[in-house]
């Protein structure tokens, strides 16, 4: 099974910054449902208001249409780097995320520029913690 996982490198809005939706997941860990192999789909992209429906009326549109903007680290000793793989480890050992070779599985929702860096300083943190790499696919969705 395939989770989305999303996580925003935000500077300007640190309280969105990190996982977002993330309660289902966490949920998952703590009572075991479903028991199922899964891994972690990081879906990279902004967010945009393309449903029908409508936003609070405190909300404020930064730029228009976007509901959250996606940055990337421009270095790879970004703690923010680590803040994430932090985050995603409690997955990675969990023994139902499923692996390659030994290897964390994490799906790339669509293929962004910023995220190689993140991406590569991810598996240099996976083989320090004791995994032989990460195993990354990546989708190929519009947008």
């Amino acid at each position: 099974f395939m989770y989305h996982h999303y996580w925003f490198y935000d500077e300007s809005e640190p309280i969105r910054g990190g996982p977002t939706l993330a309660t289902p997941l966490i949920k998952m860990l703590e009572d075991g449902h479903p028991n199922v192999p899964f891994a972690l789909n990081w879906v990279a992209i902004k967010w945009t208001n393309t449903w029908s429906g409508n936003v609070g009326p405190d909300f404020v549109f930064k730029e228009a249409g976007v509901l959250q903007k996606q940055y990337f680290p421009k270095e790879m000793n970004d703690t923010k780097i680590n803040e994430h793989y932090n985050w995603l480890r409690q997955f990675f050992h969990h023994p139902n995320y499923i692996k390659v070779d030994g290897k964390p599985i994490l799906m790339l929702y669509q293929r962004k520029p910023g995220a190689m860096l993140v991406l590569n300083r991810l598996k240099e943190l996976a083989m320090q913690d004791g995994f032989p790499g990460m195993y990354y696919v990546c989708g190929l969705s519009k947008g």
